[in-house]
């Protein structure tokens, strides 16, 4: 797939994994391929050459399709989540990522994007076993945030 037929739309991009992962495709989509969104007009964003930043709050159905049907992103990586800890374990804020993460996949598709990636978490799994594996270790989350999480990527599957 040739660069200039990709356009990526990362979510939670200032985030600590959204940051690096937007830093590393900067290198290689840098330019008018490569956007990322920011909640707030006045929130800090990364320097970055080439990375086109987008104000949204993705948690707003309306300011979604926006932001979709402006960029017509063919990839989006969804790190946008909320992280702050120690909350995060508990935050009802989960139950309206899970809402807002579906709304932006489903329309994102229905657009015609064309890959959809999305970060995981440790916390979707039982954790008692000790080391956690993918395909072995059951998915039995204790905490609200990896329930949340475990219904979004079961949405995606």
């Amino acid at each position: 797939m040739i660069a200039s037929n990709i356009k990526i739309l990362v979510t939670g991009a200032r985030g600590f994994i959204g940051r690096a992962a937007l830093s590393a495709l900067s290198k290689i989509y840098g330019g008018s391929s490569l956007h990322a969104i920011r909640r707030r007009h006045d929130d800090p964003v990364p320097v970055l050459q080439g990375v086109t930043w987008h104000t949204a709050d993705l948690l707003e159905a309306d300011a979604v399709r926006t932001l979709i049907e402006t960029i017509k992103p063919t990839h989006i990586l969804h790190a946008a989540w909320e992280a702050r800890p120690p909350q995060f374990w508990t935050s009802l804020e989960n139950r309206k990522w899970v809402q807002a993460s579906v709304a932006l996949a489903d329309h994102f598709t229905r657009c015609g994007g064309r890959r959809f990636m999305s970060l995981g978490s440790v916390a979707e799994y039982e954790s008692q076993s000790g080391r956690m594996i993918e395909a072995l270790t059951p998915e039995n989350p204790s905490t609200l945030y990896g329930q949340c999480k475990l219904e979004f990527h079961r949405h995606l599957l």
